[in-house]
Formats: C-alpha cells, structure tokens, sequence
C-alpha cells in the first residue's frame, strides 16, 4: 500500500527527529492498531525506549499520514 504524508507530518516529522523509516517501521510491523474518536487509524511500536505512534487515515490503497509522534509514556497508551 502506498504512503501520503500530509504537510503537517511532515513538518512533524522533522521537529520531532522521526524518520520516514520509524514511521514504516510502525506502519508495517506496529505492537497495536487502535482507532481514535475521529476515525483515524494508529499504529503504535516501541523503539528505542519510546513509543512511536503514528495517526493515519487509509484512503482507496492509499495511507494518509496525518501526524506522527514519540513518547516515553509506554503505559498510557499501551492499554
């Protein structure tokens, strides 16, 4: 499946020193998938001791990355 960055992830991406491979990495290996409120999918992995979540919207064979972000807070999102 194809991967769409929007703008935002990007930007995200960047200021936050994540990789386009931590992020495939999450997409295509994650520990858990969970859905949000809004109906967004998120694909969660631990790397390095952080959590790597990654918020996206799939879309006709395409995945939207909306944004992307790590976390040292495992446990609250490993419910």
């Amino acid at each position: 499946m194809r991967v769409k960055f929007t703008k935002h992830a990007l930007e995200r991406m960047i200021d936050r020193s994540i990789s386009r491979k931590e992020v495939f990495d999450t997409l295509n290996e994650p520990d858990s998938v969970t859905t949000d409120s809004y109906g967004n999918t998120i694909a969660q992995k631990v790397i390095d001791k952080f959590l790597v979540r990654v918020i996206y919207k799939p879309e006709k064979g395409v995945i939207r990355v909306i944004t992307v972000y790590r976390t040292s807070k495992i446990n609250k999102y490993s419910r």
